[in-house]
């Protein structure tokens, strides 16, 4: 592949590429964590075609400060993705605790000794 076929491929995958993470950006920001994965992972055999090209140094000359962009594009995306990601756990755990709380709780609302549960606990349980 000559050098100039090299770099117009490498710029068309970039550009692929920059759509995804794009993309990804945007479905982070709205709190979507699995359908960002799932963009990230979709650019995945992109990124792997770009790879061989961008070794080569006119390549790389050429895209910089393209390559430049996106890779902090991707860096944002990943902070973002980890910010989410932490969130979520800690709403979990106190969903968690909420639901031991309720657990514990759960017993004294009985009504007659009969057994009926209180029906807004069972289902918050």
């Amino acid at each position: 592949m000559t050098t100039v076929s090299a770099i117009t491929k490498a710029r068309r995958l970039l550009a692929a590429l920059d759509e995804w993470a794009q993309t990804e950006e945007l479905l982070l920001g709205s709190g979507q964590g699995s359908r960002a994965l799932a963009a990230h992972q979709r650019a995945a055999p992109l990124l792997s075609e770009l790879m061989p090209l961008i070794a080569d140094p006119a390549v790389t000359a050429a895209l910089q400060p393209r390559l430049t962009a996106w890779l902090e594009r991707r860096r944002e995306n990943w902070r973002r993705a980890r910010q989410l990601r932490t969130r979520l756990l800690e709403e979990g755990e106190r969903i968690a605790g909420a639901r031991m709380r309720l657990a514990r709780l759960l017993p004294a609302y009985h009504r007659d000794g009969g057994g009926v549960r209180s029906r807004r606990l069972t289902a918050a349980v």
